[in-house]
């Protein structure tokens, strides 16, 4: 079963990638609703740069100046 993520009014589904309010589903990125997760499966604690990029970008080459 998909871990859900309660985030004030919100959750982040993980399973469908997506974040809804009550049953609604909330227009959003498929990289924000990542980098949400990444962040919420770590909260309270620092989570580093190359966390996040490799959350929303996965295998892919980023660069300081992107």
């Amino acid at each position: 079963m998909a871990k859900t993520h309660p985030l004030g009014p919100f959750r982040v589904d993980a399973g469908s990638e997506s974040l809804l309010r009550g049953s609604e589903p909330t227009a959003l990125g498929r990289r924000a609703v990542a980098l949400l997760r990444a962040l919420l499966e770590r909260a309270g604690e620092p989570v580093s740069k190359a966390a996040l990029i490799e959350a929303a970008w996965p295998g892919l080459a980023i660069e300081e100046s992107n």
